[in-house]
C-alpha cells in the first residue's frame, strides 16, 4: 500500500503545485486520510488487532488536523519565501533607479556652473584675465563631475581615501567663487566672516567640496526674491566650526529631523541625494553638522570638523 502510495504521490505534484489552496488542502487530507486507512487495515490484517471506533474517529480526525495545519503552514512559508524574492528584486531595481537619479542630481551641479562660466565668456568686454579664471574653474568643475561618476562607479570596489591636509578658508572661499555666477543669477550675496588663523582639516578635498557646495547651493535655492547667505568660522582647542546661514523659506522641525535621510528633499523636484551626500562625508571625516530652522525665518547649518595639526602625521 505504501509503496502505490509512493508511486502516485510525485505524479500528484505537478497538479498541486498548479492548484489554489482549497484543492491543495483537498488533496493533502485525501492522501493523509488513504495513508491512515492503509495503515490501519495492514495492522488488522497482519496483526489482527482492532480498535475501538472512539480511536478510530480520533485518528482520523488528528490526522485531519495535521494535515490542514501542516498544509497551510508549508504554504504560508512558501509565500513569504515568493514575496521575499519579488521585494528583494524589487529593491534592486529601486537601487538602479536611486543611483541613476544621485548621479543625476551630483553632476548637475559642476555642470550648471561650467555652463554658467561659459556664457559669461560670450561678453565681448570681458578681460583675458577674467577668460582664463573662467576657464580655469570650469576646467576643475568638469573634473569633479569626473570624480563624482567615477565614486559611483566604483562603490563596489571601496577605494582607499585620498586624505590630504585641507586649508578651510581657501576651500571655502573656493566653493564661494563657484557658486558666485549662480547666486548673481538669483539675487543672493555671500557674507564671509572667517576666523584669522589658517585652520587645516584632514579629508578628501574633492569630497569636502562637494558637500559644502551642495549646503551653499541649498542655501541660494531658499530664496525667491534674493538675500544673502553668510558663512563664517570659529575655533576652539580640537574643532573647527563651519556655519552657514539662510534666511529663505526655512524648514518645519519635521523635515529638519528628515534632513539627510534618502530621498527626502523639500523641493518639488529634489531627490534628497545631495544632503545625503554632504551629511556622509561630513562623518566619514569624524565631523558632525547640526541644522535649525523655522519657516519663513531660514536655515543655518553648522558643521564641526577636527582640526588637523601637520605634526599628526
Amino acid at each position: 500500500m505504501a509503496g502505490i502510495l509512493v508511486l502516485i504521490v510525485p505524479m500528484l505534484s505537478s497538479y498541486y503545485l498548479k492548484s489554489r489552496l482549497r484543492n491543495k488542502l483537498i488533496l493533502v487530507v485525501v492522501i493523509v486520510l488513504a495513508s491512515l486507512l492503509f495503515s490501519i487495515l495492514h495492522i488488522e490484517m497482519v496483526y489482527g488487532s482492532f480498535f475501538e471506533p472512539q480511536m478510530y474517529a480520533e485518528l482520523f480526525v488528528l490526522h485531519i488536523f495535521a494535515a490542514i495545519v501542516g498544509t497551510i503552514l508549508f504554504e504560508t512559508i512558501v509565500q513569504n519565501f515568493n514575496l521575499l524574492k519579488r521585494v528583494i528584486k524589487a529593491e534592486k531595481l529601486e537601487v538602479v533607479s536611486h543611483l541613476a537619479a544621485s548621479i543625476s542630481h551630483e553632476v548637475r551641479n559642476p555642470l550648471t556652473t561650467t555652463k554658467g562660466f561659459l556664457q559669461l565668456l560670450r561678453e565681448e568686454d570681458i578681460s583675458q584675465k577674467k577668460k582664463e579664471k573662467y576657464i580655469e574653474i570650469s576646467l576643475n568643475e568638469l573634473d569633479r563631475a569626473t570624480n563624482i561618476i567615477k565614486d559611483y562607479l566604483t562603490f563596489a570596489r571601496p577605494e582607499a581615501e585620498d586624505n590630504h591636509s585641507i586649508d578651510i578658508h581657501s576651500e571655502l572661499r573656493n566653493c564661494i567663487n563657484v557658486l558666485t555666477p549662480l547666486a548673481q543669477m538669483e539675487n543672493v550675496q555671500f557674507k564671509e566672516s572667517f576666523s584669522s588663523e589658517n585652520i587645516f582639516v584632514l579629508g578628501d578635498p574633492l569630497k569636502l567640496k562637494q558637500s559644502l557646495i551642495n549646503i551653499l547651493k541649498n542655501g541660494i535655492e531658499s530664496y525667491s526674491a534674493g538675500g544673502s547667505i553668510e558663512v563664517s568660522t570659529s575655533k576652539d582647542h580640537s574643532s573647527i566650526k563651519i556655519v552657514i546661514s539662510d534666511h529663505g523659506k526655512g524648514m518645519t522641525e519635521d523635515q529638519v529631523l528628515r534632513l539627510g535621510e534618502p530621498y527626502f528633499s523639500t523641493k518639488s523636484n529634489g531627490t534628497g541625494l545631495g544632503m545625503m551626500v554632504s551629511f556622509s562625508i561630513v562623518k566619514a571625516m569624524n565631523g558632525q553638522i547640526y541644522v535649525k530652522s523655522e519657516p519663513g525665518a531660514g536655515t543655518s547649518f553648522t558643521i564641526f570638523l577636527p582640526i588637523y595639526l601637520k605634526s599628526e602625521r
